[in-house]
C-alpha cells in the first residue's frame, strides 16, 4: 500500500472485487471500474436483481424467496425488467450475471433488436473484444452496447440516477 493509498476513498463496490475468485478478479475490476462506476449503478438495486438471477431468474425466485423472512420485499423492490429475464432462456451466451443485474433493460432491449440491428449496434467485433479467458463478455465490448442504448435515449434502470425519479 502507497503512502497516498490510505486517503483513497474505497469503491462501493470493493467488497464485490475483494470476494471475487482470482479467476474472475481482473474481469470484475475491469467491469467495476468501466462500466458500474461511470452509470452510477445503485448498488442496492444490483444486489436484489443479483440475488434474482443467483435463484434462476424471476420466476424461480418468486418459489424460493416466497418462503424466506424478507423475500417478497425484495421481490417487490426488484427492477422492472428483471421480471422479464430467464436465466435458461432470456440471456445470451456470455453475458454474466453481474452484467444482467446491473444491465437488464440493456439486455432486454439488445434481445428485441432483429439480427441485422444487432450487428449494427456492435459493428466489427475482434474475437479478443468479445470473449475472455473467464467465457464472459469483456467489459470493453459490453461498454459499448450500454452507450448505444443510452445514446438511443434510454436511461439505466439499475442506475441511481434514474431510480430516484421512481419515489
Amino acid at each position: 500500500m502507497g503512502l497516498f493509498d490510505f486517503f483513497k476513498p474505497k469503491s462501493e463496490w470493493q467488497s464485490l472485487i475483494d470476494g471475487a475468485k482470482p479467476a474472475y478478479r481482473a474481469w470484475i475490476e475491469d467491469f467495476v471500474a468501466t462500466m458500474l462506476i461511470p452509470d452510477e449503478i445503485d448498488k442496492g438495486a444490483f444486489g436484489i436483481n443479483f440475488t434474482i438471477l443467483s435463484k434462476g431468474g424471476f420466476k424461480m425466485a418468486e418459489a424460493f424467496l416466497a418462503f424466506e423472512e424478507n423475500g417478497k420485499e425484495l421481490l417487490r423492490r426488484r427492477t422492472k425488467s428483471i421480471g422479464s429475464i430467464d436465466k435458461l432462456g432470456g440471456v445470451g451466451l456470455g453475458f454474466s450475471d453481474m452484467f444482467t443485474a446491473a444491465y437488464p433493460d440493456v439486455i432486454l432491449w439488445f434481445n428485441k433488436l432483429s439480427d441485422k440491428e444487432q450487428e449494427i449496434v456492435t459493428g466489427e467485433i475482434l474475437e479478443t473484444d468479445w470473449q475472455d479467458s473467464t467465457g464472459w463478455i469483456t467489459p470493453k465490448y459490453l461498454r459499448r452496447l450500454v452507450d448505444e442504448f443510452k445514446r438511443r435515449g434510454n436511461k439505466l434502470e439499475v442506475s441511481k440516477g434514474f431510480l430516484s425519479t421512481l419515489g
